[in-house]
């Protein structure tokens, strides 16, 4: 008999003792069918580290944002320049 089988043999000996023990609790009924419903925390206060967090993400929004305007108006003033060269250069 090698190691797999007598470690087989003692998980089946568990079971049996486990499934026993449930017969048991319910003849006695302390053992219900229906599973219990979730216990329901109460909501939790909101600390210092939840405040720190919001911060970071409307700072991460606001950093994103403003990059995004920076690159626009760097765009529109390149085409205004483009368009301000031109019109020099085409009025010599």
């Amino acid at each position: 008999m090698g190691y797999e089988e007598s470690k087989r043999g003692s998980i089946n000996r568990h079971e049996r003792n486990v499934l026993s023990r449930v017969a048991e609790l319910r003849r006695e009924g302390l053992w219900a069918l229906s599973r219990l419903p979730m216990c329901v925390n109460p909501p939790r206060n909101r600390t210092t580290w939840d405040y720190m967090l919001d911060e970071a993400v409307w700072m991460a929004v606001d950093f994103k944002c403003e990059r995004i305007w920076k690159v626009r108006v760097a765009r529109s003033i390149a085409f205004e320049a483009q368009d301000y060269v031109k019109k020099k250069r085409s009025g010599k």
